[in-house]
């Protein structure tokens, strides 16, 4: 897996860069969902009906780059059985099936709430070879507090920190005081470069970024 962005899409049009297939996994009968043939991206919205893993590793092991298993669930019998039957040296795990073969994990979204180097060097130590989800940042950290979302627009004089590689802003006033973290195109990229890692971004959110 290259070490730069890879934009996930339900559509390989207009990507900036190496891109990812967003969609596949199973429908609500279990049978497999399958969209594009480029670095697949499977999702463990519904789980598959007995047997269907079979057919979901064929047709997976017959696509092109990375296959990335985006799972939020506990670990499922039956979705081990289909990461198990992947070949390890393409696919890309989320922690909890870091137990099993696989080339590297898929960590994050970083939030901000502490620097980003010592951050990264935690989840490396932990892990290996590291995918980064470069989601992008729209937080706000209370004093004292753990990092919270923040709807609307960022505020004024947003400014770029070396330490968290995104931009931040302190809020002031009496009812949501702190510091507001937001990103543009320049600073996912920083991100990604000061790791050294692959990273993903969803193509939608990069487009409606600043650059």
């Amino acid at each position: 897996m290259e070490k730069t962005i890879y934009f996930a899409a339900f559509s390989e049009k207009n990507s900036p860069g190496p891109g990812l297939s967003l969609g596949w996994g199973f429908d609500e009968t279990g049978a497999l969902r399958r969209t594009g043939a480029q670095g697949p991206v499977v999702d463990d919205r519904n789980l598959p009906a007995p047997g269907a893993e079979t057919a979901a590793a064929e047709a997976l092991a017959g696509t092109r780059g990375p296959i990335v298993l985006d799972f939020e669930r506990t670990v499922c019998p039956a979705l081990e059985r289909l990461a198990r039957a992947l070949p390890p040296g393409r696919l890309v795990v989320p922690p909890t099936y870091a137990h099993l073969p696989h080339a590297r994990v898929l960590i994050g979204p970083y939030r901000g709430g502490e620097p980003f180097v010592p951050w990264l060097a935690r989840q490396r130590q932990q892990y290996g070879p590291l995918v980064l989800d470069l989601a992008p940042m729209a937080w706000q950290l209370a004093p004292g507090g753990a990092p919270v979302p923040r709807y609307g627009r960022a505020p004024a004089g947003l400014r770029y920190s070396p330490a968290l590689a995104c931009l931040w802003a302190v809020v002031p006033g009496p009812e949501s005081p702190g510091v507001a973290l937001a990103d543009t195109r320049r600073t996912l990229a920083a991100r990604q470069q000061l790791a050294g890692e692959p990273a993903i971004v969803l193509l939608d959110q990069w487009q409606a970024l600043d650059p």
